[in-house]
């Protein structure tokens, strides 16, 4: 390249970058205006946006106030606190964001994080699409041959940057990013990076020498900081490419290598993130419950060409235009309205309508795709896989993913697509929203119309060659395509952005202007993370915590070990307010352990104030469950009444903590010991382990909570028995505070023992002192009691059932096995007649769930003593009736049961009972573990499946 073509392509993305830039200003109205005041999201929804300032904050907070790893805090979920390491956390955003919050303000970083991410997102799709589109020129026909070079190369020049701005334009404001920035998922809007690596990626497979792979590499890791789920969208992205490519590489083995060379970057710079990301992975309890909403979080086929919500141009065409909408609603509050369809069920869709391709976008994607050749087979085939993946495990048409097919079957059938595949791939299937594919759909789709664009705009010029005027030819090019860039951007159109406000009420800047490390606790109070919500969260109420300071009890978090939330739930004040949040009347028992327990949680905690926030007006469920939450916790909380602070429906109360006793004693096993177990303990309070009420410590290490009014040496005390068998290596103990190490080693005896140990003043504070309890060994009882391991024994048969089973046989039918990591299958079809279940001895497997109606007729009844009788011997069967199974049972049937274990002789013995059993194919007759009752029959075949270490009786810790 000449130094004049390289200053003009320089000086092209200058110009590229400006234009980009005031693009994102228009096009993201108003938050250019209100960069100091608003976040680009919506109050009615999650305040996700919220999550993400907060993020922010916490970064430069832990870095350069705190001095601890961003990877963790205590000020959220207070006081276990919570790993960030599968946190939503964009570094990316994070790191560029922390000068500018000691520049500017929080609002203004974030803000300005956000639009340059649209900005870059446009100019790396423009770069990628000059890159796919300037490889046509080397075979260009000439248009005239009277044209000189220079003028024909500058026409191209022309034509190539327009089609590939127009690229750039789809990218950065498809429909799909506007309506992440308006639901707050700022992380799935920071999509800069997407298309630089495949620009390089592209650029890797077909030119010798490493730049490129490293740049590739770069790329892939600044995506995966942005958000985690782009590594696996840009894993298979890399695949298809290959793919699509292999034929076409000149030197495939020089191609892999360079691939690997990107790999081994990606890696290495991911490396302080992905390494403990991947140890998170192997070691926490992080598994998505079932399918995660898949389902619902997936595109629509009608969705794909249905204008979003948020397209005030096109609204009388969007999904619900008609749903809550009125004459006198602005866009902001019609967008409202279509949320809480959504949340009611109610909308067209069975989500808002996140992913619409574009009218124009798809025709000219269309043409590109045709037109395209060579250059458009990588973005032909991503396109195609994408876009199947977006669409979710099932296919969904308006809304609907079962259909009746004129009633060929009463519940209807679906479609299923290979989307469900990626949930029986670990790892892949922690993306439980299918839609986020569309990230990827989108620039493929934004490259193809670039190419259609290109030709379109080469056909005009072809048209004009005969006229002599220079101005004409590229002002109507020019022309042609503005006319594109317009019909794209109305299409797409997403003004106003929903915003929410950035300010925080002053209150929090008064509280935290008080010295000292204590809680704030908030109503609306809840926990929220990716897969549920305890009570009703506002992340709103988190992001205040930027100005306070202070721990507060509640947060949102991407990723929670189940623990973390079963903690909060178990705890009886707790349970009480999030249940009239979500409009559960409070039950006598909880409320009396509630009113017992409030003014000693206070102090636990530390809790010194209560601050209680007006409703968010069209914010459920709280709107209408927030003066009956308030009134209650007035009530039962000990405070200073009236409040010291009332100020736009915020109200401040301090709390009256009463004084801890000293020594502080906890008699383990008894109730309200529930918030002052952490993690490692058994959920099974009231246990008789050696003859004394205890909890079991479950884990090598297990944590408690206790209390004290301030820093002073103290001793702790604690009655331990170690879980003790024939042969039980010797048991030690180890116990911190807070971190500091008070004793080492301890070695246990059987049976129970007092242990004690110094703590030294400088080890403890006031509110919740974190013990942590560290023993050499952990085992299950299952393995190494006899007693335990019996029970688990299957009748008289001699087998030990892998997993506990639970046998339910009367109006209903139900067969349980719960594996050794908690897992429970339920096993049965609920079947009227006889509901079988097969498990395999080795791993407790279920192998078969079949259904016998044995009331209906003999047919059935032979069916049963056919497929009885195929099994193999060994084999683990739990049988369980629903209703009078017995009516139709024939000899054979009889005969097959016997050869289960059963001990019934004849039909007669069953009649009108209700039977449960597990057996083993091949026992003898009378061995299996079974029960035939009038109404009820119970079976269950169960060992201890728990860790233990060590049983706590009690704990002291005072002077």
């Amino acid at each position: 390249m000449t130094e004049s073509r390289r200053a003009r392509h320089l000086r092209t993305s200058w110009i590229v970058l400006g234009g980009l830039t005031l693009l994102a200003a228009g096009m993201t109205w108003p938050l250019i205006a209100k960069l100091s005041s608003r976040f680009p999201g919506t109050d009615t929804w999650a305040f996700d946006e919220s999550t993400f300032a907060w993020n922010l904050w916490y970064f430069k907070h832990a870095l350069l106030d705190l001095h601890v790893s961003p990877l963790h805090t205590d000020l959220i979920w207070y006081p276990l606190g919570i790993d960030l390491i599968l946190y939503t956390y964009n570094f990316f955003n994070a790191l560029i964001a922390l000068p500018l919050q000691l520049a500017l303000s929080l609002p203004v970083a974030s803000n300005l994080t956000l639009l340059v991410a649209t900005v870059l997102s446009g100019f790396g799709a423009y770069l990628l699409a000059l890159s796919v589109l300037g490889g046509k020129w080397a075979n260009a026909r000439v248009l005239t041959g009277e044209l000189a070079d220079a003028q024909a190369g500058s026409r191209r020049d022309l034509s190539l940057h327009l089609a590939a701005l127009l690229a750039g334009i789809i990218y950065a404001f498809a429909s799909n990013r506007a309506v992440y920035a308006a639901l707050g998922h700022y992380n799935f809007y920071t999509t800069q990076w997407l298309p630089f690596f495949a620009l390089y990626l592209l650029k890797t497979l077909r030119q010798p020498g490493i730049r490129n792979a490293i740049m590739a590499g770069l790329f892939f890791a600044l995506a995966a900081l942005a958000e985690i789920t782009y590594a696996s969208f840009l894993v298979l992205f890399a695949l298809v490419a290959l793919v699509a490519l292999w034929k076409a590489l000149p030197r495939r083995r020089d191609a892999l290598g360079r691939i690997c060379v990107a790999g081994a970057v990606a890696c290495l710079l991911w490396s302080p993130i992905l390494l403990p990301v991947a140890r998170e992975f192997l070691s926490g309890d992080y598994a998505l419950s079932g399918w995660g909403e898949s389902v619902k979080l997936s595109a629509d086929l009608i969705g794909l060409e249905t204008p979003t919500d948020l397209n005030p141009a096109l609204r009388p065409l969007s999904a619900s235009a008609a749903l809550g909408a009125t004459a006198g609603q602005s866009q902001i509050e019609r967008w409202k309205a279509e949320l809480r369809a959504v949340e009611e069920g109610k909308g067209r869709f069975s989500d808002i309508n996140t992913v619409f391709l574009g009218y124009l976008t798809l025709a000219l994607a269309a043409v590109g795709g045709i037109t395209g050749g060579r250059r458009a087979a990588v973005w032909r085939w991503v396109a195609l896989v994408f876009g199947i993946l977006a669409l979710g495990p099932l296919l969904q048409i308006n809304g609907r993913f079962r259909f009746s097919l004129d009633n060929l079957l009463p519940e209807g059938i679906t479609f299923p697509l290979p989307s469900a595949l990626l949930h029986y791939v670990p790892l892949l299937n922690a993306n439980r929203a299918s839609n986020r594919n569309s990230l990827i759909l989108m620039p493929a789709l934004a490259i193809l119309a670039a190419l259609g664009a290109q030709w379109l705009l080469e056909k005009i010029e072809v048209r004009k060659t005969a006229s002599e005027n220079r101005l004409a030819r590229p002002l109507l090019i020019g022309g042609a395509a503005a006319v594109l860039a317009l019909g794209i951007l109305a299409e797409h159109l997403a003004v106003p952005l929903p915003t929410t406000d950035a300010g925080i009420p002053g209150i929090y800047r008064q509280i935290a202007a008080e010295p000292g490390n204590f809680a704030v606790m908030q109503l609306p109070l809840g926990w929220r993370n990716s897969f549920g919500v305890l009570g009703s969260e506002q992340t709103q109420l988190q992001y205040f915590q930027t100005a306070l300071g202070k721990p507060i009890i509640g947060g949102n978090i991407s990723r929670a070990p189940a623990f973390k939330m079963e903690y909060f739930g178990r705890i009886p004040l707790f349970k009480a307010l999030t249940d009239l949040e979500m409009y559960k009347p409070v039950a006598p028992a909880t409320d009396s352990a509630a009113r017992d327990q409030a003014a000693a949680l206070m102090a636990l905690f530390d809790v010194r104030y209560i601050v209680t926030t007006p409703p968010i007006p069209g914010r459920y469920p709280y709107q209408d469950t927030w003066r009956e939450t308030e009134a209650y916790a007035l009530d039962v909380l000990p405070l200073e009444k009236p409040a010291f602070w009332e100020q736009d429906g915020y109200s401040a109360y301090r709390v009256n903590q009463p004084a801890i006793p000293n020594p502080f004693r906890l008699d383990l096993g008894t109730p309200g010991a529930e918030p002052y177990l952490g993690e490692g303990w058994s959920s099974t309070l009231e246990e008789q382990p050696y003859g004394d009420t205890g909890t079991w410590a479950t884990g090598p290490s297990a944590e408690l909570f206790l209390p004290m009014a301030g820093p002073v040496t103290s001793t702790l005390r604690l009655a331990l028995a170690p879980l003790s068998y024939d042969g039980a290596p010797p048991q030690k103990v180890s116990i911190s505070v807070n971190g500091v190490p008070v004793l080492r080693d301890r070695l246990l005896a059987p049976g129970w023992q007092p242990v004690e140990a110094v703590v030294p003043a400088g080890a403890t504070r006031r509110g919740p002192n974190r013990v942590r309890l560290d023993f050499a060994w952990t085992a299950s009882p299952r393995k190494v009691l006899p007693d335990a391991a019996s029970r688990a024994v299957i009748g008289s048969t001699g087998i030990t059932s892998p997993a506990n089973l639970d046998v339910h046989g009367f109006d209903e039918a139900f067969i349980s096995a719960t594996a050794a990591d908690g897992k429970v299958t339920n096993s049965s079809t609920g079947r009227r007649g006889y509901n079988v279940a097969v498990f395999d001895p080795r791993d407790g497997r279920l192998l078969d769930a079949r259904g016998f109606d044995t009331a209906a007729n003999s047919f059935e009844a032979e069916a049963l003593a056919t497929f009885l009788a195929s099994l193999r011997p060994g084999l683990i069967v739990a049988l369980a009736t629903k209703g009078d199974a017995a009516a139709n049972l024939t000899p054979a049937a009889i005969a097959a049961l016997r050869g289960l274990g059963s001990r019934v002789g004849s039909a007669a013995e069953l009649s009108g009972q209700s039977h449960a059993m597990v057996g083993v194919q091949g026992a003898r007759a009378g061995s299996a573990a079974e029960q035939i009752a009038p109404r009820d029959a119970f079976v269950r075949v169960a060992g201890d499946f728990r860790t233990l270490a060590a049983a706590l009786d009690w704990v002291e810790l005072g002077q």
